[in-house]
């Protein structure tokens, strides 16, 4: 009898070989790969400082909110764009104002309102309080646009300066003109409405 292993051993240490070689490679081209990322992440070039003196500019994209909308993972995988990246939170805003006041580089607070779409009224009044509190430091506030809704003029209205555009336009159609729909709250507080006209 002969000792030598059989076809299907050698065949199968031969195989086993090749596949510890595959594996070894394999996690050394991964090893370098991290290693790459690392270097590339740490070695990326530091954030330009800001100049001694600048100004701040609030550009507010999509609508005022008070908290960003919930989006699920399969709006995510599937929409180019989620909802809320259309959304600015209210309470960034008020504290880029609160902050720049504060600041010694920032000079000057720079509205530009034309990208922002909705604000309610009493975000509109929060931000023009940051605004209010933000003048007292001494600092102007300009406020820039070629058209403005009446929410946008709203907060333009408490800058020091408004630049318009010569060909540009104010829709102002007055805050008495929206409808408020109070009876069933009304009727829950068991509150009683008398309209005397004349």
């Amino acid at each position: 009898m002969s000792n030598s292993p059989g076809i299907f051993r050698r065949l199968f240490a031969t195989l086993w070989l090749w596949i510890t070689r595959l594996r070894i490679a394999l996690s050394n081209l991964l090893f370098l790969v991290v290693l790459v990322l690392l270097v590339a992440v740490f070695s990326e070039e530091a954030a330009e400082p800001l100049p001694d003196k600048a100004a701040l500019l609030i550009n507010p994209i999509g609508t005022v909110v008070e908290q960003k909308s919930y989006v699920g993972p399969v709006t995510l995988l599937f929409s180019e764009q989620a909802p809320s990246e259309q959304e600015v939170l209210l309470q960034d805003l008020i504290d880029s104002i609160r902050y720049a006041k504060d600041d010694p580089s920032i000079t000057a607070l720079v509205m530009e309102l034309e990208m922002l779409f909705g604000i309610g009224i009493s975000k509109s009044e929060a931000i023009a309080a940051a605004i209010a509190d933000f003048r007292t430091s001494g600092k102007p506030v300009v406020a820039w646009g070629d058209y403005f809704s009446q929410g946008q003029y709203f907060l333009a209205a408490q800058a020091d300066t408004v630049i318009l555009h010569p060909m540009g336009a104010v829709e102002i159609e007055g805050f008495g003109s929206y409808q408020w729909y109070l009876k069933d709250a009304l009727e829950k507080l068991s509150v009683s409405a008398h309209v005397f006209r004349a």
